[in-house]
């Protein structure tokens, strides 16, 4: 049995900036206030800005914040978004910047509201942080390896705060049951072929290993990628880190499942195309100068199954279609993901230690 049952939605249905308003004023004080929808895969996020707050009511003072409305399978657990507020508290504490709270009138970190019919859903507000998304720099050595040393320090602040998760996001490995059911339904609708079911059943099936035999297992983000990193250029210094971004998908999982995302992020979206070989041995580089790995073994293994994951999710998302809208963001990752997880097959799994 999976997770999750076949067509249960993992989206936020469509929310008007007019109903986006009125939360804003009853639990946020805000008076007024110009509203910017941002592409979301799942969440329900607006950019808040030319803000005017109620006279009884005194925000932070950034011109900006950011509104997201909390997808359903999040919304199971109110006790997932109090872990991804640890989690952000134990980031801020070692310097890696995360968005701030901003609180409710009553003083919470946030508030459930029916934003539609049937639909009640958490509501946050952050503080919108500074910086350029990652996939508009280019994937150099440095700054592969800066983000090797983050994605340890990120695992080492988990284990070192004993941070633990009970939520699976839909799109991960662990989640291998539910994910192979609605790739045996895409191909029986014809959205994927024979080929592309058989390569999306045997990534599943090396996850199943990863998952029995991993020793290395605690809080990962899951979603570090060319979105949810923000980077700015500091001088002489060079590119340095200025936002992590959507603790949502955090869980906990094997670490390799974290390491092998953001390996694949980083192929999917480079500029340049650089071979993959100098992002892998960059990135494990970097994560090796701060943390311990000896499971790479299991690497391409990891980014397989995540890559069939990451496919089989974005179609499942594009046929349910809850919002009725363009699904041309949900399936960017088709446009060359099936090329890269074929090439992905052909590999050896020993040259990836």
């Amino acid at each position: 049995m999976g997770l999750y049952p076949i067509d249960e939605p993992t989206q936020v249905p469509n929310i008007s900036s007019e109903v986006v308003c009125r939360i804003l004023n009853q639990h946020y004080g805000i008076a007024n206030a110009t509203l910017t929808k941002f592409s979301g895969y799942e969440d329900c996020n607006y950019r808040v800005s030319e803000i005017t707050w109620k006279e009884d009511r005194i925000g932070p003072r950034q011109e900006c914040l950011v509104v997201k409305i909390t997808n359903p399978i999040e919304a199971r657990l109110s006790s997932h978004l109090d872990v991804q507020i640890e989690f952000c508290r134990v980031l801020s504490e070692i310097g890696i910047p995360v968005p701030e709270l901003v609180q409710t009138v009553d003083q919470q970190p946030y508030v459930y509201v029916e934003v539609a019919p049937n639909t009640t859903l958490p509501i946050r507000v952050f503080e919108l942080l500074e910086g350029s998304h990652l996939e508009d720099f280019d994937f150099d050595k440095p700054l592969v390896k800066m983000l090797g040393e983050l994605l340890a320090k990120i695992h080492s602040a988990a284990d070192a705060n004993k941070l633990s998760s009970d939520h699976v996001p839909f799109i991960s490995p662990l989640n291998h049951v539910s994910l192979l059911k609605e790739a045996q339904l895409l191909k029986k609708n014809g959205n994927i072929n024979d080929e592309q079911f058989k390569l999306v059943q045997e990534s599943l099936q090396e996850a199943v290993e990863i998952i029995e035999k991993s020793k290395d297992i605690g809080v990962i983000h899951s979603d570090l990628n060319e979105t949810n990193v923000l980077l700015r250029n500091n001088g002489k210094s060079g590119v340095e880190i200025t936002g992590v971004l959507d603790m949502g998908d955090m869980h906990t999982a094997p670490r390799v499942f974290d390491i092998g995302a953001t390996i694949l992020y980083l192929i999917l979206s480079d500029r340049k195309k650089s071979p993959w070989s100098g992002i892998i041995e960059n990135l494990l580089h970097g994560y090796r100068s701060k943390r311990e790995f000896k499971e790479g073994n299991y690497l391409l293994s990891a980014m397989k199954s995540r890559l069939a994951a990451s496919l089989t999710y974005g179609l499942r998302t594009a046929r349910l279609n809850v919002r009725g809208e363009s699904v041309d963001y949900i399936l960017k990752t088709q446009i060359n993901g099936w090329t890269v997880l074929k090439e992905l097959t052909k590999l050896d799994r020993e040259q990836f230690k």
